[in-house]
């Protein structure tokens, strides 16, 4: 048995939606998808049921007692992502799409940490980033610990309740024209 074996999810490789279209395919192995933004690796397809792309999962592998997140990382490859306002690389967990093919959010692995220029500076995030359809930011998780200056003074941002699985909602929100908002601060 080797690392792939171990890694596998026990799913169909295909899902329908209740209209007959399809909601997801898993591939046997990694497979260079064409996406609203280019070629990409994914181990798994999530489709709107208009048939266009909802989330992009590079790898999508099992963490089990024998097979785990680190092990999954090792296999994780370094890709590219263009919202059309900011090109930035990022080892991704997954990428999500708006129904119109825009980037939506990009959760990364916590393994390989992000740098992103915001309206408040650079910001390093270990969890991801949102977008706005525009391809403007909407949101970015920062690290534990960050300090950030703001117009109003600096800030310690920190989420409160982190347990989500994904790169949307974050502690610092953007207006879509820039503008810090403290709707979801805390700190």
């Amino acid at each position: 048995m080797n690392g792939y074996d171990v890694r596998r999810k026990e799913r169909p490789s295909k899902a329908y939606f209740k209209s007959g279209a399809l909601r997801s395919i898993y591939f046997d192995q990694v497979t260079e998808v064409l996406t609203p933004i280019g070629v990409l690796p994914a181990e798994l397809l999530t489709y709107y049921e208009d048939g266009s792309i909802n989330r992009l999962f590079p790898l999508y592998g099992m963490i089990t007692a024998y097979w785990t997140e680190d092990d999954e990382f090792t296999l994780s490859k370094e890709i590219t992502i263009t919202t059309g306002v900011y090109t930035f690389s990022c080892h991704a967990l997954d990428v999500h799409f708006y129904p119109s093919g825009a980037v939506q959010s990009v959760t990364i692995w916590p393994q390989a940490p992000l740098k992103l220029q915001t309206p408040l500076g650079v910001v390093e995030t270990r969890k991801g980033v949102e977008f706005y359809e525009d391809g403007s930011l909407k949101s970015i998780e920062p690290v534990f610990g960050s300090r950030i200056q703001t117009p109003n003074g600096e800030i310690r941002p920190f989420p409160i309740n982190s347990l989500k699985l994904h790169a949307e909602g974050n502690t610092l929100q953007f207006q879509p024209n820039g503008e810090f908002q403290v709707k979801k601060l805390y700190s």
